[in-house]
């Protein structure tokens, strides 16, 4: 009976365990990001979303501000270039290389507003984009001193600093560049050490449903600034005041021609003469200033779907990275599921076993014995 008692008390103890251990194993054997990647993460895409209001802001204060055509593209190209630079910088799948990039963009425009050539850009309007620029570089680097210990954030700066004097701007072209060799070389760090995990299944999922919000977003700003910058352009590259002029000119002459006609025929000649002149400048113009028109209209149609495609490929890279990480993350828990599940039934039918063949023979063993000791 001591027996029974001792199977009875370890089989409620055992599927306790294997429910414990598949709990475990539905939990997955990703690593989450730390909390300090997390923030990470977080605060830098709420810093893109601001960076791109402040800069669009200004820019179209300095088209407000400016009568100078040049000027009004250049605002209009300032927003077109950093929203797709600050987007490309902050989303990226590693917190801390998303930081740093974003930091160095920021330091890169400060620093090239503060040129010779920066600070007069956008003319009279130059203050506004220069202030801007100071403001989003100290707001960037102060929260990279909130997330890091100091010994990380001066190593961090020293990069950046040192990385914005190697690759200054020289216009308001912002390109991006994969920061992660030069950094670990700077941190004297393996390339493997930012090269851990996605996190978790709900964070990688988290991470992939930003990703196609902000490049829903980014399209949807990028295709409405395209088309101010060719109304612009269609607006001012009009030829109207040229032409009026010309028909004016035109108007006089055929006065003087129904006159003169009337009044001396002999002049007709002069007059056809007069004419010509007149209408081949107006045809010459005009075939020139459609050409030109087409010419930008297209040229700006292939930057378009330039851009359009380049987001869509990076869309499509980032929605595989992730899938196939998840699928292989999946693959392994299930694996480690059914090992589990395996080896709780070995045990359960090893117990029962016990339980349903030991009772029935312990029972006829303590009985004989009970009745040879009677007799």
């Amino acid at each position: 009976m001591p027996n029974l008692r001792i199977l009875s008390m370890l089989l409620p103890l055992v599927m306790l365990a294997g429910c414990s251990l598949m709990e475990l194993s539905l939990e997955g054997d990703s690593e989450p990001l730390s909390k300090t990647a997390i923030n990470t993460r977080l605060l830098v895409r709420a810093f893109h979303d601001d960076f791109t209001n402040q800069v669009v802001i200004v820019a179209d204060s300095i088209r407000k501000m400016s009568q100078d055509i040049e000027v009004q593209k250049k605002a209009i190209q300032w927003k077109i270039n950093t929203n797709k630079a600050s987007a490309k910088a902050a989303f990226q799948s590693i917190p801390e290389i998303a930081l740093v990039d974003t930091w160095i963009l920021c330091s890169q425009m400060d620093t090239y507003f503060k040129t010779d050539a920066g600070s007069v850009v956008f003319n009279e309007a130059s203050p506004l984009a220069v202030q801007a620029a100071r403001g989003l570089n100290e707001r960037i680097e102060k929260t990279a001193r909130v997330l890091y210990p100091k010994k990380r954030f001066d190593q961090l700066a020293s990069f950046v600093s040192d990385y914005t004097v190697k690759h200054p701007f020289t216009s308001l072209e912002f390109p991006r560049q994969n920061i992660l060799n030069e950094l670990t070389r700077h941190l004297n760090v393996a390339d493997t050490t930012y090269i851990t995990t996605l996190g978790s299944g709900s964070q990688a999922m988290s991470d992939l449903s930003d990703r196609i919000g902000v490049f829903r977003e980014q399209l949807q700003l990028q295709l409405e600034w395209q088309k101010e910058l060719i109304s612009l352009n269609w607006e001012n590259d009009s030829i109207a005041d040229s032409y009026l002029a010309r028909a004016d000119s035109l108007s006089v002459s055929l006065g003087q021609l129904a006159t003169i006609a009337r009044e001396s025929p002999e002049t007709m000649a002069l007059i056809a003469e007069n004419m010509r002149m007149e209408l081949l400048p107006i045809v010459s113009r005009f075939n020139e200033g459609i050409e030109g028109s087409i010419m930008r209209f297209s040229e700006e149609r292939r930057l378009l779907q330039k851009f359009i495609d380049e987001q869509r490929v990076l869309a499509v890279g980032d929605m595989n990275s992730s899938g196939k990480a998840l699928i292989v993350e999946t693959g392994q828990s299930m694996t480690e599921v059914v090992k589990e599940v395996s080896w709780l039934l070995i045990v359960l039918t090893v117990i029962l076993a016990l339980v349903f063949g030991g009772i029935p023979f312990v029972a006829g063993y303590l009985v004989a014995k009970a009745r040879f000791k009677e007799k």
